[in-house]
């Protein structure tokens, strides 16, 4: 534009701004932001862009400063910048910032997205903070839609609150609002954390009525709930049916059935699943290694467990205190008391190592 002498507009910068955030580059955003002020060119169409594309980056701190910019460029901040900017402090994991900055909104400017990000912001660390915010939509003449719901069972999720889930979904029904997967994802896993696997597994079966189909994280979730159980036969059947169902299972699934086969006091079970989910190319972790090892204790499988020690050092996975502690006691049930004495010597070096650590 400017080789043809024709000079940049609110437009037009305004536009390139829109296109920066679509595209991600939130640093180009500020930058035209930046020439848009200097030229006196700015509104709050300017901002509300470049706070969304700090949103999508994830960059929180950039998109509350613009915001608290705005008032000093003679400029009033409307509904679309509270959201952007509410949306970017959940995307933080800011829940305090969100509920500030919901609380500042002049009256009646506040919407069912203004309450969704926050509700959402709150959903990990202030669980109370979105149920409260959860029954203000209403107080604001405001309906929540299966977003609002969805983030209200997410925060049931993580206080392991199964029967509030369940309520939500009931109050979903009784509002004709179907959830989506996320939805009943999240009330899956919360009857997996307070270990209501029977729940769980009629939430899973129930999907069809919703005319959803189960993914890997909802199978996850409801064999990690008969792991939580020790209902060992119904996780294999889990197992089965995601083969069946054309999914890959992953170091979750893997690790899940190995669990409800140990605490089902099943150690050959659970080795039977992980070395023919091994033997699929599913890569162990942490979590796998120590499962493992728990089962070699159980039946006292010394040779075992000392191999997959090795195992680990030779993948380059840090000691595991879990994994020497099983080791120990395989040994011990062995009535092999030189080589148990052993890994407790190095079973303490760990432990005085991460003590160091913890004094850094």
């Amino acid at each position: 534009m400017s080789a043809e002498k024709i000079l940049p507009n609110t437009f037009t910068f305004n536009s390139a701004i829109s296109a920066c955030e679509k595209c991600g580059e939130w640093q180009q955003a500020l930058s035209l932001l930046q020439d848009m002020v200097s030229q006196r060119l700015c509104d709050v169409i300017s901002y509300n862009s470049s706070i969304s594309a700090c949103e999508k980056a994830a960059r929180w701190q950039e998109a509350l400063c613009l915001f608290q910019d705005i008032p000093a460029m003679r400029l009033l901040p409307d509904v679309i910048s509270y959201n952007a900017v509410v949306s970017s402090c959940e995307k933080g994991g800011r829940w305090q910032e969100a509920l500030q900055l919901l609380s500042c909104m002049p009256p009646g400017m506040p919407n069912v997205r203004s309450f969704n990000a926050a509700i959402s912001a709150c959903v990990r660390a202030k669980a109370s903070a979105a149920f409260r915010l959860f029954e203000e939509m209403s107080e604001n003449s405001l309906t929540p839609d299966v977003i609002s719901y969805s983030a209200a069972v997410k925060a049931c999720e993580t206080e392991w609150l199964w029967k509030e889930a369940l309520g939500f979904l009931h109050q979903m029904r009784s509002e004709s609002i179907a959830p989506n997967l996320i939805t009943l994802n999240s009330a899956i896993a919360a009857c997996d954390k307070a270990g209501q696997w029977e729940v769980a597994l009629s939430l899973l079966l129930g999907l069809g009525a919703w005319k959803l189909q189960a993914d890997l994280i909802s199978f996850n979730s409801a064999i990690s709930a008969c792991g939580t159980s020790a209902a060992w036969r119904m996780a294999v059947v889990l197992l089965q049916r995601t083969f069946s169902q054309s999914m890959v299972p992953n170091a979750v699934t893997l690790n899940a059935v190995m669990t409800a086969c140990q605490r089902g006091r099943e150690g050959s079970a659970a080795l039977r699943v992980s070395s023919s989910m091994l033997k699929a190319g599913i890569s162990p972790n942490q979590i796998t290694f120590s499962v493992l090892s728990e089962a070699y204790a159980a039946e006292g499988s010394w040779t075992k467990a000392i191999s997959l020690l090795k195992s680990m050092r030779q993948m380059h996975f840090p000691a595991n205190t879990i994994c020497y502690c099983h080791t120990v006691e395989a040994l011990c049930k062995a009535w092999r008391p030189v080589g148990a004495r052993r890994f407790m010597n190095t079973l303490s070096e760990l432990a005085l190592s991460a003590l160091s650590l913890m004094w850094l």
